[in-house]
């Protein structure tokens, strides 16, 4: 059985240790899904804290301390796989972070992770990416107090990440030291940035993006100044040099005057504006959209609700079913229909029970990106397939599943793409590649009384005695025949038009003798 199932109201903690701010998020379990119910703040400025041995002093840790505290207060009870705390790049960095960790984990009760750039850019992306659905390719920046992340892909799949040594509570400490900002200190500070983010831009040249996201801390700052002076709800380099130039014509930083800008944020958010020009300069950035999605998002996202242990596959699909919203019934249509065209061809492919067991998963899932978008869905299933914990599956199986769930219609059978998988021969994976894919067609009406009647045949090349077949060779299978009424055909035009564009697959790309035979 899976091990501490949610149930409804079960509450769940994300904590986020970051070099700025610390950061609670506290989620309810309720009808298959979690919803944020709470939020907690505190600015520690733990990177502040760092000298340059890269050690923690007593003063930050004090301050991180007292923080965690507070936290504990809160999630203390909590059950523990109900809780994930994480740390980013200041307790990356400080060689002495276990002097804070060790204490800090004792006062919260719960386990801290200390995760690395990368882990913490692909968390940011997915955060970013499910609380922005609207156009597929995607720049995500998140500037953070010790580390900058860009992070570019398309929908749910990650063409590329980077986090860079470059944050705003460290520019701050190095560059806005003084009460008076002038033009050459911003300057610069901005320079700096810009060469740092210049030395990527060689690796970005054959990507691009639809839109540019961030829902950082210092594009939240600048979204409620915009909003003050009335600027609009997209962000541009124009308007970054606007609020530029406000910022230095104030005096002294504890007397900032820029509308819609708190002067306890002041200082920091001068020191983000600045990397933020440097990276809107060196990436060619035109414009940038807030969202809601950022690292605690896609921690939540993908919360291990279970332990590492033995995972019993009926309870895992059921939770996971239901926890996205999955057609369970649709699923078990297409289920039968592929159990009926395995049993009919026994004798010429035969399944272990890990591949049944894998077979399985990939029907009772093959929704489930529905719950991201209805566009490229199976995109999103595959994506989601790779990221969910709780499948009972190595990764080797999920490379398998991803495969044929993309090439789920309107997709195609690609086998240079089935071959990167080992798990089966290329020869059976095709041929359960086809057979899902027809199994979903005969399903498309979601009614069981009009399920497509399908009788399927594979014919395999009868082998000599001196001759070995070879179950990576596609030209081994000598006809697949498909049998169906002609009267079910013209009543269903639908199901028809399908049926003959797989065959045109099969036939033209798959390159496999196949025939149609109307009964």
């Amino acid at each position: 059985m899976i091990e501490n199932l949610p149930r409804d109201n079960d509450l769940f903690a994300i904590i986020d240790l970051g070099s700025n701010s610390f950061h609670l998020l506290i989620a309810r379990f309720l009808h298959g899904r979690l919803h944020p119910i709470q939020r907690v703040r505190r600015k520690v400025q733990l990177a502040s804290g760092l000298d340059t041995n890269n050690l923690l002093n007593e003063q930050s840790i004090k301050r991180g301390l007292e923080c965690i505290a507070i936290f504990a207060d809160r999630v203390g009870h909590f059950n523990p796989v109900n809780v994930r705390a994480v740390a980013t790049a200041t307790l990356r960095l400080a060689h002495n972070r276990e002097q804070f960790i060790s204490r800090a984990e004792r006062l919260l009760g719960h386990k801290i992770e200390v995760i690395d750039g990368e882990k913490e850019a692909s968390l940011i992306y997915l955060g970013a990416s499910l609380a922005s659905h609207d156009q597929p390719k995607r720049l995500v920046i998140d500037i953070g107090g010790a580390s900058t992340e860009i992070i570019i892909g398309d929908d749910l799949d990650i063409r590329y990440l980077k986090s860079l040594s470059v944050g705003c509570v460290t520019w701050q400490q190095q560059f806005f030291t003084s009460k008076i900002i002038s033009l050459n200190q911003f300057d610069e500070a901005t320079n700096k940035a810009k060469l740092i983010f210049l030395k990527e831009k060689s690796e970005l040249s054959h990507l691009d993006w639809d839109v540019a996201l961030s829902a950082c801390g210092t594009i939240q700052t600048l979204n409620e100044i915009m909003i003050a002076q009335r600027l609009g709800s997209e962000i541009t380099l124009d308007i970054l040099y606007k609020l530029k130039d406000q910022i230095i014509q104030s005096t002294q930083l504890g007397l900032i005057t820029v509308k819609g800008l708190f002067l306890d944020k002041a200082v920091v958010f001068t020191s983000g504006l600045s990397i933020l020009i440097g990276l809107f300069e060196a990436l060619e950035i035109q414009t940038l959209v807030p969202t809601d999605g950022a690292l605690r998002e896609g921690l939540l996202a993908s919360f291990e609700f279970t332990h590492q242990n033995a995972i019993d596959d009926n309870a895992a699909i059921s939770y996971i079913q239901n926890r996205y919203q999955v057609d369970v019934e649709q699923a078990n249509r297409v289920q039968a229909q592929l159990e009926r065209f395995i049993l009919s061809n026994s004798a010429t492919i035969t399944l272990s029970t890990r591949i049944k067991k894998i077979l399985r998963y990939c029907i009772a899932l093959h929704e489930i990106g529905l719950v991201v978008d209805l566009k490229n869905t199976n995109q999103h299933a595959s994506y989601l397939i790779h990221h969910i914990p709780q499948l009972g599956l190595t990764s080797y199986e999920k490379i398998l599943i991803s495969l044929w769930l993309q090439m789920l219609n309107p997709q195609k059978i690609k086998v240079t793409q089935l071959v990167k998988q080992s798990v089966l021969d290329l020869v059976d994976a095709t041929l359960l590649s086809i057979m899902i894919k027809l199994a979903v067609i005969s399903c498309s009406h979601r009614d069981d009384r009009f399920v497509a009647p399908f009788v399927v045949k594979i014919f395999k090349k009868n082998s000599h005695s001196n001759q070995i077949i070879d179950a990576n060779n596609l030209d081994s299978i000598e006809l697949i025949e498909l049998q169906i009424s002609k009267s079910y055909l013209l009543t269903h035009p639908l199901v028809s038009a399908y049926l003959q564009e797989l065959i045109h697959e099969i036939k033209y790309e798959v390159k496999i003798n196949i025939k149609l035979s109307r009964l």
